[in-house]
């Protein structure tokens, strides 16, 4: 015979001895403890990045350059996430960023 969870549910409170009544405080305190939903994150951003030849050749040679310095594999995707943050980080990265794209600009 199969039972339904409410059946179940409904035994095992019969079973149970009576509690004692909480306190206001005590269920004030109990629902304080309960650990705040986490908040959704947003979904990342995805771009395409076109590179010529030689900036390919370029960033995949970084690329080996990095995994071979830190003995581990890492994704090209690590690699422009880590220099976002570094130029965004650093003023004198930034002003190099800013110097690159003023004597190379882009169509």
């Amino acid at each position: 015979m199969t039972r339904r969870t409410t059946d179940v549910r409904d035994q095992l409170r019969e079973a149970a001895p009576p509690s004692l009544p909480a306190s206001p405080t005590a269920a004030a305190a109990s629902d304080d403890a309960s650990p705040p939903a986490p908040a959704e994150a947003p979904p990342p951003s995805k771009f395409t990045v076109l590179l010529d030849p030689d900036a390919a050749i370029g960033f995949d040679q970084l690329a080996v350059d990095i995994r071979r310095l830190l003995g581990r594999r890492v994704a090209k995707g690590d690699l422009v996430r880590a220099l976002i943050a570094l130029a965004a980080a650093d003023l004198t990265l930034r002003d190099q960023l800013l110097n690159e794209l003023r004597d190379h600009p882009t169509a």
